[in-house]
Protein backbone atom coordinates (compact mmCIF):
# COMPACT_ATOMS: atom_id res chain seq x y z
CA UNK A 1 0.00 0.00 0.00
CA UNK A 2 1.40 3.37 -1.05
CA UNK A 3 2.17 5.71 1.86
CA UNK A 4 0.43 9.08 1.83
CA UNK A 5 2.65 12.12 2.45
CA UNK A 6 1.12 14.98 4.46
CA UNK A 7 0.35 18.17 2.59
CA UNK A 8 2.74 21.08 3.05
CA UNK A 9 0.83 24.13 4.22
CA UNK A 10 1.75 27.32 2.33
CA UNK A 11 0.75 30.83 3.44
CA UNK A 12 0.37 33.49 0.73
CA UNK A 13 0.25 37.08 2.05
CA UNK A 14 -0.78 39.69 -0.54
CA UNK A 15 -3.34 42.50 -0.50
CA UNK A 16 -4.08 42.06 -4.22
CA UNK A 17 -7.19 39.86 -4.56
CA UNK A 18 -6.21 38.97 -8.13
CA UNK A 19 -2.87 37.56 -6.95
CA UNK A 20 -4.54 35.67 -4.11
CA UNK A 21 -7.09 34.19 -6.49
CA UNK A 22 -4.56 33.36 -9.22
CA UNK A 23 -2.20 31.62 -6.83
CA UNK A 24 -4.58 30.41 -4.14
CA UNK A 25 -7.15 29.01 -6.56
CA UNK A 26 -4.98 28.59 -9.65
CA UNK A 27 -2.49 26.13 -8.23
CA UNK A 28 -3.54 22.52 -7.91
CA UNK A 29 -0.87 20.34 -6.32
CA UNK A 30 -1.13 17.09 -4.40
CA UNK A 31 1.92 17.97 -2.28
CA UNK A 32 0.96 21.36 -0.86
CA UNK A 33 -2.05 23.55 -0.08
CA UNK A 34 -2.24 27.34 -0.46
CA UNK A 35 -3.74 29.45 2.36
CA UNK A 36 -4.14 33.21 1.86
CA UNK A 37 -4.04 36.39 3.94
CA UNK A 38 -4.43 39.98 2.76
CA UNK A 39 -2.25 41.72 5.35
CA UNK A 40 0.11 41.20 8.28
CA UNK A 41 -2.68 40.99 10.85
CA UNK A 42 -4.46 38.17 9.00
CA UNK A 43 -1.13 36.40 8.46
CA UNK A 44 -0.26 36.43 12.17
CA UNK A 45 -3.75 35.22 13.07
CA UNK A 46 -3.43 32.37 10.56
CA UNK A 47 -0.03 31.37 11.98
CA UNK A 48 -1.49 31.20 15.47
CA UNK A 49 -3.99 28.61 14.25
CA UNK A 50 -1.98 26.56 11.76
CA UNK A 51 1.65 25.45 11.38
CA UNK A 52 2.90 26.60 7.98
CA UNK A 53 5.83 25.06 6.13
CA UNK A 54 6.47 28.12 3.97
CA UNK A 55 5.21 31.68 3.51
CA UNK A 56 5.05 33.74 0.31
CA UNK A 57 5.12 37.39 1.40
CA UNK A 58 4.50 40.46 -0.74
CA UNK A 59 6.96 43.32 -0.39
CA UNK A 60 4.29 45.94 0.37
CA UNK A 61 1.30 45.25 2.64
CA UNK A 62 -1.41 47.63 3.91
CA UNK A 63 -0.40 47.42 7.58
CA UNK A 64 3.32 46.51 7.51
CA UNK A 65 6.26 45.89 5.21
CA UNK A 66 6.89 42.45 3.79
CA UNK A 67 10.32 42.35 5.44
CA UNK A 68 8.92 43.14 8.88
CA UNK A 69 6.27 40.44 8.52
CA UNK A 70 8.86 37.95 7.26
CA UNK A 71 10.98 38.69 10.32
CA UNK A 72 8.05 38.05 12.66
CA UNK A 73 7.02 34.83 10.96
CA UNK A 74 10.59 33.57 10.97
CA UNK A 75 11.53 34.38 14.56
CA UNK A 76 8.15 33.97 16.28
CA UNK A 77 6.81 30.98 14.33
CA UNK A 78 9.90 29.50 12.64
CA UNK A 79 8.39 29.79 9.15
CA UNK A 80 10.77 30.04 6.16
CA UNK A 81 9.68 32.41 3.41
CA UNK A 82 9.76 33.42 -0.25
CA UNK A 83 9.73 37.13 -1.02
CA UNK A 84 7.24 38.44 -3.58
CA UNK A 85 8.25 41.73 -5.25
CA UNK A 86 7.10 44.02 -8.04
CA UNK A 87 10.71 44.50 -9.17
CA UNK A 88 14.04 42.78 -8.66
CA UNK A 89 15.89 45.84 -7.33
CA UNK A 90 19.15 45.08 -5.54
CA UNK A 91 18.29 46.64 -2.17
CA UNK A 92 15.06 44.68 -1.78
CA UNK A 93 16.61 41.39 -2.83
CA UNK A 94 19.66 42.02 -0.62
CA UNK A 95 17.55 42.81 2.45
CA UNK A 96 15.41 39.70 1.94
CA UNK A 97 18.53 37.59 1.38
CA UNK A 98 20.13 38.82 4.62
CA UNK A 99 16.94 37.87 6.44
CA UNK A 100 17.15 34.36 5.00
CA UNK A 101 14.70 34.30 2.07
CA UNK A 102 14.63 30.91 0.38
CA UNK A 103 13.61 32.41 -2.97
CA UNK A 104 12.16 35.38 -4.85
CA UNK A 105 9.20 35.82 -7.14
CA UNK A 106 8.88 38.91 -9.33
CA UNK A 107 5.45 40.05 -10.52
CA UNK A 108 3.81 39.45 -12.93
CA UNK A 109 3.92 35.71 -12.46
CA UNK A 110 2.08 32.57 -13.40
CA UNK A 111 0.81 29.70 -11.22
CA UNK A 112 3.39 27.38 -12.79
CA UNK A 113 6.22 29.74 -11.78
CA UNK A 114 4.92 29.93 -8.23
CA UNK A 115 4.44 26.17 -8.01
CA UNK A 116 8.01 25.53 -9.19
CA UNK A 117 9.46 28.04 -6.71
CA UNK A 118 7.44 26.56 -3.86
CA UNK A 119 8.74 23.08 -4.67
CA UNK A 120 12.33 24.34 -4.82
CA UNK A 121 12.00 26.35 -1.59
CA UNK A 122 10.44 23.46 0.31
CA UNK A 123 13.33 21.30 -0.84
CA UNK A 124 15.87 23.93 0.29
CA UNK A 125 14.10 24.24 3.62
CA UNK A 126 14.31 20.49 4.19
CA UNK A 127 18.00 20.50 3.22
CA UNK A 128 18.76 23.28 5.70
CA UNK A 129 16.85 21.47 8.44
CA UNK A 130 18.65 18.20 7.75
CA UNK A 131 22.01 19.96 7.63
CA UNK A 132 21.24 21.59 10.94
CA UNK A 133 20.57 18.21 12.52
CA UNK A 134 23.81 16.82 11.10
CA UNK A 135 26.02 19.76 12.03
CA UNK A 136 27.20 18.16 15.28
CA UNK A 137 28.77 15.33 13.27
CA UNK A 138 31.36 17.64 11.73
CA UNK A 139 33.50 19.65 14.11
CA UNK A 140 34.84 21.83 11.30
CA UNK A 141 31.31 22.89 10.38
CA UNK A 142 30.58 23.85 13.98
CA UNK A 143 33.75 25.95 14.12
CA UNK A 144 32.88 27.70 10.85
CA UNK A 145 29.34 28.37 12.06
CA UNK A 146 30.70 29.93 15.22
CA UNK A 147 33.01 32.20 13.23
CA UNK A 148 30.19 33.31 10.94
CA UNK A 149 27.80 33.88 13.85
CA UNK A 150 30.39 36.03 15.61
CA UNK A 151 31.47 38.05 12.56
CA UNK A 152 27.96 38.65 11.23
CA UNK A 153 26.13 38.95 14.54
CA UNK A 154 23.54 36.36 13.55
CA UNK A 155 22.05 33.22 15.09
CA UNK A 156 23.08 29.62 14.30
CA UNK A 157 20.17 28.92 11.93
CA UNK A 158 20.84 32.12 9.96
CA UNK A 159 24.57 31.30 9.78
CA UNK A 160 23.74 27.83 8.48
CA UNK A 161 21.35 29.26 5.89
CA UNK A 162 24.02 31.76 4.81
CA UNK A 163 26.67 29.06 4.32
CA UNK A 164 24.21 26.82 2.51
CA UNK A 165 23.34 29.69 0.15
CA UNK A 166 27.03 30.13 -0.67
CA UNK A 167 27.55 26.40 -1.24
CA UNK A 168 24.78 25.90 -3.79
CA UNK A 169 26.04 28.07 -6.71
CA UNK A 170 29.60 26.84 -6.11
CA UNK A 171 28.60 23.16 -6.02
CA UNK A 172 30.53 22.88 -2.76
CA UNK A 173 29.80 20.76 0.25
CA UNK A 174 29.22 22.46 3.58
CA UNK A 175 32.33 20.78 4.94
CA UNK A 176 34.51 22.10 2.09
CA UNK A 177 33.31 25.67 2.59
CA UNK A 178 33.76 25.36 6.36
CA UNK A 179 37.37 24.23 5.87
CA UNK A 180 38.03 27.28 3.69
CA UNK A 181 36.52 29.60 6.30
CA UNK A 182 38.56 28.10 9.14
CA UNK A 183 41.77 28.14 7.07
CA UNK A 184 41.19 31.79 6.14
CA UNK A 185 40.57 32.70 9.77
CA UNK A 186 43.68 30.87 10.95
CA UNK A 187 45.79 32.65 8.33
CA UNK A 188 44.29 35.97 9.37
CA UNK A 189 45.04 35.35 13.06
CA UNK A 190 48.59 34.19 12.37
CA UNK A 191 49.24 37.26 10.21
CA UNK A 192 48.09 39.54 12.99
CA UNK A 193 50.22 37.68 15.52
CA UNK A 194 53.26 37.85 13.27
CA UNK A 195 52.95 41.61 12.89
CA UNK A 196 52.68 42.13 16.63
CA UNK A 197 49.11 43.41 16.52
CA UNK A 198 47.89 40.96 19.18
CA UNK A 199 50.52 40.92 21.96
CA UNK A 200 47.95 40.14 24.64
CA UNK A 201 46.76 37.04 22.79
CA UNK A 202 50.34 35.97 22.15
CA UNK A 203 51.14 36.22 25.83
CA UNK A 204 47.96 34.44 26.82
CA UNK A 205 48.72 31.47 24.58
CA UNK A 206 52.44 31.62 25.38
CA UNK A 207 53.37 31.66 21.69
CA UNK A 208 56.97 32.39 20.65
Amino acid sequence: MKREHPLSEILLVDDDPVIRLAIGEGIRNERFRINTARDGKEAIAACEKLRFDLAIIDQELPDTSGLELAKRLKFEFGIPFIFLTASDDFQTVSAASQLGALGYLVKPLTPSQVSAEIEASLSRSREIYNLGRAVHVSGIVSVALGLVMHSQGICRDDALALLHGICRPRNQSLKQLSEQIVDAYEEYVQTRLATGMEPELTALLKLP
